[in-house]
């Protein structure tokens, strides 16, 4: 059984905190609430706070019997985030730290410590609606996107680089180019990481030749930056690779063809004066 131990509204107003205590044995009933708590949820006298039960307080109705029991299994429950009902009956987003009292005429009670945490949910919200719009736009560059860490491992890739390589990305995640690229090919890869890494420089527009998994070769145009720590220090790099393998082509057709046409006109200036 826990010890006996009492709260007064009085000192606890003075921690900014929302207070009450709620008695459930021998009756259902409040029977402390402090200033800051009424205040916090609009509620324009004791009176009138203390005609509520506790379940009143809550937004959703499903959320206090989860409270409750998690308090009935364990006897206190500790930065519980759930929305209370104002006195507008509008959502208020607070975390609540409870637990089971005991008083000398053995009268059961909860006793509750409530922190209003609307300013962290809404900072959390845009901070969640910024991610997803980071990470769409990630996904949608139409070119291959990596992070690695200092050991070269891939750590991140966008949606591009998965869908090139024709594998899941739990499949590429901790792996390096010597999984995916021939030898040759992924030592070179490997060395340059390890240049950005070293010196802190980056390497950029390097125009290089990549064996596919499906075993055809594309020309692309990669470029690597260090990432660095709050410190400065050098954790990691970030690359991106374009597929240039079409504009390489028409590169080359397009020397062929002046090529071509410098010999036919050669030829037919030897024709007219041998």
């Amino acid at each position: 059984m826990k010890k006996n131990f009492e709260l007064t509204s009085i000192s606890v107003d003075n921690l900014g905190l929302g207070f009450l205590r709620y008695q459930i044995a021998p009756e259902n009933k409040f029977t402390a609430v402090n200033t800051t708590f009424l205040n916090l949820l609009d509620f324009s006298s004791r009176r009138i706070f203390f005609q509520k039960k506790f379940e009143d307080l809550f937004f959703k109705p499903s959320d206090a019997a989860i409270f409750l029991e998690l308090l009935r299994r364990n006897d206190n429950v500790k930065q519980f985030e759930v929305a209370l009902k104002t006195g507008e009956k509008t959502p208020l987003w607070c975390a609540i730290t409870a637990s089971v009292s005991f008083t000398k005429d053995k009268t059961k009670s909860i006793e509750a410590l409530i922190q209003d945490i609307s300013y962290k949910k809404e900072l959390q919200t845009k901070l969640l609606m910024e991610k997803d719009f980071l990470q769409s736009l990630f996904d949608n560059i139409p070119d291959a996107v990596y992070f690695k860490d200092k050991n070269n491992r891939i750590v991140k890739v966008n949606k591009f680089y998965v869908d090139g390589t024709g594998l899941g990305e739990d499949q590429i995640l901790g792996k390096t180019d010597f999984d995916f690229f021939p030898f040759d090919q992924a030592k070179k890869m490997f060395a340059d990481d390890s240049k950005v890494l070293s010196t802190g420089k980056p390497v950029v527009g390097k125009i290089e030749k990549t064996k596919l998994p499906s075993g055809t070769w594309n020309q692309v145009i990669t470029t690597k930056i260090p990432m660095h720590d709050k410190s400065g220090k050098v954790i990691g790099t970030m690359g991106t690779t374009r597929d240039m393998t079409s504009y390489a082509n028409f590169e080359e057709q397009r020397l062929t063809t002046v090529l071509n046409a410098l010999e036919v006109l050669g030829k037919a200036l030897e024709m007219r004066d041998p």
